[in-house]
């Protein structure tokens, strides 16, 4: 059986290949084109790593098709330029480096679609995008190396997903996401996503990764669900929360990095109080902190180890 190898960055940004056979790629392409309406003619851009499992797919996708294809690794002035007059029609990108992108470039009218996942979507990067490619539609994926595609979405639908034709989703123990599908490494096989989720009339929400969890005097803190309930509060500000250890009583310190609009003391405050009435007795986020961006990893995601290391440093001044 053809083979093609991919990599994923996992949580620690060192990329590890994984086989996946090459019909595999052939039946998801298959399905990408019948949900998001691919065509011939469409130009492909993609942002981000050529190392890394989106850049290798949006590539097949243009050979598959007989497309043009670029890829932009640097948001320096010359990559932008070329981008720009590189006239794409489908562009690829998680969402933290597409907010990145969208807010660097002027209007782009070739774009008709945005494709994207990987991360946690966001109203600033919707603001990004559509003031970036005010023609283009934008649709959500969930997916991972080892399963490809899963659900598809749109920013209004978020957090909940569509499962792709053919595909299968359940919860297993710690409500974690199996899928079965014809895209998978072992296609037609349950394999796990590592992720944790809800399923509510045949859609799927996203609950969060579980390396993410933390497990806090028998229950587990999930600090996905309190981002999501302040970027809804504060929908101009992106937010990662984490953890800075354990303080010698046994409490859990967790600091909120923040990208965005920055707020006051008392709107800080009156966040803070909001969130830990929502989640309480969970311990919420002690500190709120503005960066200018977030430290990344090779593939464009947040890097959550820096943050954690920051987080650390924070609490120990």
């Amino acid at each position: 059986m053809t083979t093609v190898v991919v990599s994923s960055s996992g949580s620690s940004g060192s990329p590890t290949p994984i086989l996946r056979p090459l019909q595999t790629w052939v039946e998801s392409a298959q399905a990408e084109a019948a949900t998001f309406n691919i065509l011939p003619s469409d130009r492909f851009a993609v942002l981000g790593s050529p190392q890394h499992s989106l850049w290798a797919y949006a590539k097949f996708r243009s050979e598959r098709l007989g497309g043009p294809f670029w890829g932009l690794q640097t948001l320096n002035r010359s990559g932008l330029k070329e981008f720009k007059e590189f006239l794409p029609t489908v562009v690829y990108a998680i969402p933290e480096l597409l907010c990145t992108l969208a807010k660097s470039l002027p209007s782009i009218d070739s774009v008709r679609l945005v494709i994207s996942g990987g991360g946690a979507w966001s109203a600033q990067t919707t603001e990004a995008v559509r003031q970036a490619f005010p023609k283009a539609q934008v649709r959500l994926f969930y997916g991972t190396v080892e399963c490809s595609f899963i659900a598809h979405s749109t920013p209004q639908l978020s957090p909940w997903y569509q499962p792709f034709i053919g595909v299968a989703v359940e919860l297993r123990e710690n409500r974690e996401i199996w899928v079965n599908s014809p895209f998978t490494v072992r296609p037609q096989c349950w394999t796990p996503t590592g992720d944790a989720g809800a399923i509510e009339e045949g859609r799927l929400r996203i609950v969060g990764r579980l390396y993410r969890r933390i497990r806090w005097r028998g229950r587990d803190v999930i600090p996905e669900l309190m981002e999501q309930e302040i970027q809804m509060r504060w929908p101009d500000v992106r937010v990662l929360i984490a953890p800075s250890g354990r303080h010698a009583s046994g409490r859990l310190s967790l600091t909120a990095f923040c990208v965005g609009i920055a707020k006051s003391d008392d709107q800080i405050a009156q966040m803070g109080r909001a969130i830990r009435e929502i989640f309480k007795p969970q311990p919420t986020p002690e500190q709120y902190v503005w960066l200018p961006e977030w430290p990344m990893l090779t593939s464009g995601k947040p890097d959550m180890h820096a943050l954690s290391r920051l987080s650390e440093q924070l609490n120990d001044d």
